[in-house]
């Protein structure tokens, strides 16, 4: 039980991880994500837009 359950949650973590990368990699690209939506108006208030 204990094997399916910790293979689970490296699954879990390899897909969190693999998800991560390819949102990093499409940022880095020059692609943002918020642009032009409510949440770009969020970041832009907030200390994180620096």
């Amino acid at each position: 039980m204990t094997t399916i359950l910790s293979r689970r949650v490296v699954a879990l973590i390899v897909t969190l991880a693999v998800a991560t990368v390819i949102v990093a990699l499409y940022l880095a690209t020059g692609h943002d994500a918020v642009a032009g939506t409510h949440w770009d108006n969020v970041l832009a208030s907030t200390s994180w837009d620096n």
